[in-house]
C-alpha cells in the first residue's frame, strides 16, 4: 500500500470520527452543503412544544459553526431566535415546589441566615444541582437576599440561572466556571451600586477583564423588574449574546453593549417603555425589536412622547414609524443605519420642523396636514 493511500485512509478515519463525536446523541446533526454554512455542523430541530424544563420549536436548522438560526425551508436563510424557539413555559411555584412539573427548587441548595437574620444567603452543590437553577424568592417565610461569595462556582451543569428580584447582591465570583445559556438577573454585576458588569460574577476582577470570563454559551440576558439601568460597558465580553430582554430598563449608558457583536434582538415589553429609555449610544449590531414573542415592523408614537437619540439606530426589523402630531421631540440620529423606510407625520410639515432638524431625515416623509 502506497504512503498517500496509508495517509489518505487515516485522515477519513480522523474524519469519520469527528463526525461520530460530534453526532453522538445528536443524529440529525450532519456536515451541511447549506450555501453560506458549506460542511458546517448543522443541526435540524423539528416542531414541538414548550415546556417547564425545555425549549419548544418551530421547526429550524441550526448552524453550530456560525452561532445562527436558519430557516427549515429553502433557501434557509438566518432568522433570530424567536423565529425558532418557544421560550420554556414559566414554573408555576408553590411553596417552591412548580404545579406544573412538580420540580423543587431548593434541590441542591443551601441557605444561611444573613448577619441580622431577616434573609437568606443561598449558595449551590454542584452535585446535586440540574441544568435549570431557579433561586426561590423566599425561603421558610424569609426573603433570599444574596448569592455568597462563589456561591455556585464551577456548577458546570447549569443552563438555565433565575436569580428572582428578592437578591440585592450577588457575591463576588458566584458564577465563576459555568456555563449558562441563558441568565436571569435584577440587576447587572454585585449590586445595583457595586462592580456593576456582568463579568464580575463569573470570575472578572475588573472590567478589562471581562473579556475571558463570560461564559461563550451565553446567549439569553433577562433583565427583572427592578432593573432600571444598563451601566457602561457593562456587557462587555458578551461576544456570543443573542438575546436581551430589557423588561422595565430606563437608561442604557455609553458603550453598554461594547462587543456584543452577535446581538440580534432586544425584547422589550411595550413600545412606550422602549422610546422611555434614554440611550447614550447605539446598539452596537443590527437588531430587531420584539415585543411578547413579535416581531415589530410598524410603530405608532404617540401624543407626548418622544424620540429619543439613537431609538432606532441599527434597528432592522422596525420598517415604518406613525408620529402623532403632538409628540414631543423628535432625535434625527434615532434613524442611524434604521430599516425605517419612511415617516408619517400626522400635522403638518411646519409643525414637525419645530420638533426636529428636517435637513437630518433622508427617508421619505409624509404629512397628514398641508
Amino acid at each position: 500500500m502506497s504512503k498517500k493511500i496509508v495517509i489518505a485512509t487515516v485522515i477519513l478515519t480522523l474524519l469519520a470520527f469527528v463526525f461520530t463525536a460530534c453526532s453522538a446523541g445528536a443524529p440529525d446533526m450532519y456536515l451541511s452543503d447549506i450555501t453560506g454554512h458549506e460542511n458546517h455542523y448543522v443541526q435540524f430541530f423539528p416542531s414541538n412544544t414548550a415546556s417547564c424544563s425545555e425549549e419548544g420549536s418551530l421547526g429550524y436548522y441550526y448552524c453550530h459553526h456560525c452561532n445562527q438560526y436558519l430557516s427549515p425551508l429553502a433557501p434557509f436563510e438566518k432568522i433570530t431566535k424567536s423565529q425558532a424557539v418557544i421560550e420554556k413555559i414559566p414554573h408555576d411555584f408553590q411553596d417552591n415546589i412548580c404545579k406544573r412539573c412538580g420540580f423543587d427548587c431548593t434541590l441542591g441548595l443551601s441557605f444561611l441566615p444573613t448577619a441580622d437574620e431577616s434573609g437568606y444567603v443561598v449558595s449551590g452543590d454542584k452535585n446535586l444541582l440540574s441544568s435549570s437553577l431557579v433561586i426561590p424568592q423566599s425561603y421558610q417565610g424569609k426573603p433570599v437576599v444574596e448569592i455568597a461569595e462563589k456561591g455556585f462556582a464551577n456548577c458546570t451543569s447549569l443552563e438555565d440561572i433565575l436569580v428572582p428580584d428578592s437578591v440585592i447582591k450577588i457575591g463576588k465570583f458566584a458564577f465563576e466556571g459555568c456555563n449558562p445559556k441563558s441568565i436571569t438577573l435584577p440587576f447587572v454585576g454585585e449590586s445595583e451600586e457595586e462592580n456593576r458588569f456582568l463579568g464580575y460574577i463569573f470570575g472578572a476582577e475588573f472590567l478589562h477583564s471581562a473579556d475571558t470570563k463570560i461564559p461563550t454559551s451565553l446567549r439569553i440576558i433577562n433583565l427583572g423588574d427592578k432593573c432600571k439601568v444598563i451601566p457602561r460597558a457593562s456587557f462587555r465580553g458578551c461576544a456570543n449574546l443573542l438575546s436581551l430582554n430589557l423588561n422595565k430598563v430606563e437608561k442604557i449608558e455609553i458603550g453598554a453593549f461594547s462587543g456584543c457583536v452577535s446581538l440580534e434582538e432586544i425584547v422589550v415589553s411595550s413600545i412606550e417603555n422602549w422610546l422611555a429609555i434614554n440611550h447614550a449610544s447605539p446598539i452596537p449590531s443590527p437588531f430587531s425589536l420584539f415585543i411578547e414573542g413579535e416581531e415589530i415592523k410598524n410603530v405608532k408614537v404617540e401624543d407626548g412622547a418622544e424620540v429619543k437619540a439613537f431609538a432606532f439606530a441599527n434597528c432592522i426589523s422596525v420598517e415604518t414609524l406613525v408620529l402623532s402630531k403632538n409628540i414631543k421631540i423628535f432625535d434625527a440620529s434615532a434613524l442611524e443605519n434604521s430599516g425605517i423606510i419612511s415617516i408619517t407625520f400626522e400635522g403638518s410639515q411646519s409643525e414637525f420642523a419645530t420638533k426636529t432638524d428636517l435637513s437630518k431625515i433622508k427617508i421619505p416623509l409624509f404629512f397628514g396636514e398641508e
